[in-house]
């Protein structure tokens, strides 16, 4: 059974800049709103962090956030990437700050195949920017995307060594002939090299 391909989309880089200010009471408390970023494409949907008090201008270092897509709805139904920042504001409802679209036709081009271990995926600069509903646009959002296949999961195989046995071997414990005492025995069993080497000892 032939199983289909899978597809990393790999957000990263993120920043947004020049946004509205929601938090309510911002101009009495000093509290900055909390944002976070959104990415949805069809049913998959993953966020960022959100960060605390970053009000306008914030910046997710080090920070990746991955969509997993079949290659067929790739291929067939290519919708664009909707991309939402909100502010965080628990106990109350999240608010939107902005949002912006990306149309992924062309996806399949960039992306890295499975196979290709030692080559890096290309990333592709996205600058959008910022609307909401009844407020126009304010704001932009840039970010890194590049496409990865998936690698399925490398099958693990498991040894089992028993009845295990060591006959005439020499004595090395040194002073056996003068103290009676004897060696301890144990064997070692040692698979590949360098440090990925596997060492079993019984």
């Amino acid at each position: 059974i032939e199983v289909e391909k899978t597809y990393l989309i790999i957000l990263s880089n993120m920043r947004a800049y020049d946004m509205p200010e929601t938090e309510i009471g911002v101009t009495l408390t000093g509290n900055k709103q909390d944002p976070y970023v959104r990415f949805v494409l069809g049913d998959s949907k993953e966020e960022s962090s959100w960060l605390d008090g970053a009000g306008t201008e914030c910046e997710w270092t080090d920070e990746e956030v991955v969509l997993e897509v079949t290659e067929r709805f790739l291929r067939q139904d290519m919708p664009d990437i909707r991309i939402q920042v909100w502010n965080e504001n628990q106990p109350a409802p999240d608010i939107l700050i902005g949002q912006a679209s990306y149309p992924i036709e062309g996806l399949m081009e960039m992306a890295l195949p499975a196979w290709d271990l030692d080559a890096v995926a290309e990333k592709q600069p996205v600058h959008r920017p910022l609307s909401r509903p009844l407020f126009g646009t304010k704001g932009r959002i840039e970010f890194d995307m590049s496409v990865e296949e998936k690698r399925p999961l490398e099958q693990e195989y498991v040894l089992y060594f028993s009845n295990l046995r060591a006959l005439k071997m020499p004595e090395t414990e040194s002073g056996s002939t003068h103290f009676g005492a004897k060696q301890d025995p144990f064997i070692r069993i040692t698979s590949g090299v360098g440090p990925r080497a596997i060492v079993v000892e019984s």
